[in-house]
């Protein structure tokens, strides 16, 4: 339990942690995009620094020769105006930085005497002026807020720098933690698979379980196309008694096998508890119901042939919706399940028809090899049973069924008490065994008396 809670808040914490990192990156993305724009507004900024230099050099140039320029004069000042508050005319952000602030102020103040002068020499002439070593100066002053304008560009590109880091880093983790859980969210859908297929599919055939046959039942509405068989597994108790449960199990898996086999594919095939089984099928009219079980009787005799000993028995019914409208699946299948009951009721009387003519061939043969028996105890050792082949009304029973109780009670009510022992012993499953093999025998006649014997096969 203690192990469930430290998973479930391992990954409560994965989980918060991945949301603190997409916070953090998200921050880190619009400082960045922020600091971006500030190299880009740096850029423009340097430019028109430039520009005003440019300019201002024209400008002096034009008055010294005799030429006014006012609109130019104008336009430096709107530049030095936009680099020092910014302008969005111009494209121009404002430079947070106070050593480019200060010489901004330096330039705009530089500008206001240079104008002075440009005044005066047009009043008295530029030779009795100082415009060109102001000039000089005020170019000084452009070239220094250029540089500083550069190395405030260079600055944010180490901090942008230094965030690439950062987010490469965070990235990073949050690519790992995302895989992380990622990984883990495989795991867990194959385990919900792995529980779903446990939950709806039988282990020991293969075969969806009688959870998804409950569940196919439970539907109240039917498609007019729908069908649904009912299967009952005949002998399985008798085998379970006499093989053993393992034996049973493996007569069961040769029945699901060979019934998932000859149901077409598209067709729901599953077990729906011990020896029944569902078939659900669309698209099946009453003559193609009819063939498909044909199918499937002829293939399961098919397989049959190679296990003579335990071959395949059942009984089977369906019915259509189309027969009963408006039915639920439930009822659908109840109606299969009766007419399986009436097609289990013909089965047995076959099976005992064909066993009582059996036992009949089986005295005559007896005859004919010289020996006269007007009843027998058919015992068949490896399974463990035994039947009554018999002509009168007199003959006894044991009082189990089994083989080991009819030679037991063979051995009291017929057989002297000094011979018991070695009759006994005789009469063994494994002594049987050992006679069949070294002699090739189908039977061994171990009693006779009279005009009465019991045969063990």
């Amino acid at each position: 339990m203690s192990e469930v809670k430290n998973k479930k808040k391992k990954s409560s914490m994965i989980q918060v942690s991945i949301g603190v990192l997409a916070v953090i990156l998200a921050i880190l993305i619009i400082i960045m995009m922020g600091i971006v724009s500030d190299i880009q507004g740096t850029a423009r900024i340097v430019n028109y620094t430039g520009l005003v230099r440019g300019e201002t050099q024209r400008i002096i140039k034009l008055e010294v020769a005799g030429e006014q320029d006012d609109a130019m004069i104008q336009e430096v000042r709107s530049f030095i105006d936009g680099l020092r508050n910014g302008n969005t005319k111009l494209n121009l952000v404002y430079l947070n930085d106070t050593d480019f602030q200060n010489k901004m102020q330096e330039l705009d103040e530089g500008f206001s005497d240079l104008y002075k002068e440009i005044c005066l020499g047009r009043s008295e002439g530029y030779e009795k002026t100082d415009i060109i070593s102001r000039s000089e100066d005020f170019f000084v002053i452009c070239d220094e807020a250029t540089g500083l304008a550069e190395k405030y560009s260079q600055k944010k590109a180490t901090s942008l720098s230094l965030l690439e880091k950062y987010i490469t880093a965070d990235i990073v983790v949050l690519m790992l933690l995302i895989g992380y859980e990622f990984i883990k969210a495989i795991q867990y859908a194959a385990m919900n698979r792995l529980l779903q297929r446990k939950v709806y599919l039988d282990d020991a055939t293969g075969l969806p379980n009688k959870n998804k046959c409950e569940e196919l039942l439970s539907e109240e509405e039917t498609d007019a196309d729908t069908g649904v068989c009912s299967f009952d597994l005949n002998n399985l108790r008798r085998i379970n008694d006499s093989r053993g449960h393992e034996a049973g199990d493996a007569y069961i898996r040769r029945f699901a096998i060979c019934l998932r086999a000859s149901i077409p594919a598209e067709q729901f095939v599953g077990r729906a508890g011990g020896d029944e089984f569902l078939v659900v099928t669309h698209g099946l009219d009453r003559e193609q119901m009819t063939q498909c079980l044909e199918k499937v009787r002829r293939d399961m005799a098919e397989e049959s042939r190679v296990y003579p000993d335990t071959q395949l028995s059942y009984a089977v019914g369906f019915a259509l919706a189309c027969d009963f409208p408006g039915s639920t699946m439930r009822e659908l299948f109840n109606c299969a399940d009766k007419n399986m009951y009436i097609n289990k009721n013909h089965v047995k009387r076959e099976e005992a028809a064909a066993e009582k003519n059996q036992g009949y061939q089986l005295l005559k043969l007896l005859n004919q090899h010289g020996s006269n028996f007007s009843d027998c105890l058919y015992c068949d050792a490896g399974m463990d049973t035994y039947r009554a082949i018999r002509s009168s009304e007199n003959f006894f029973l044991a009082s189990d069924g089994a083989y080991s109780g009819a030679v037991e009670q063979i051995i009291e009510e017929q057989i002297e008490k000094s011979c018991q022992a070695d009759i006994r012993e005789g009469l063994q499953i494994s002594e049987l065994q050992k006679k069949m093999h070294t002699k090739k025998m189908c039977w061994n006649m171990s009693i006779i008396s009279g005009n009465r014997g019991h045969i063990t096969a």
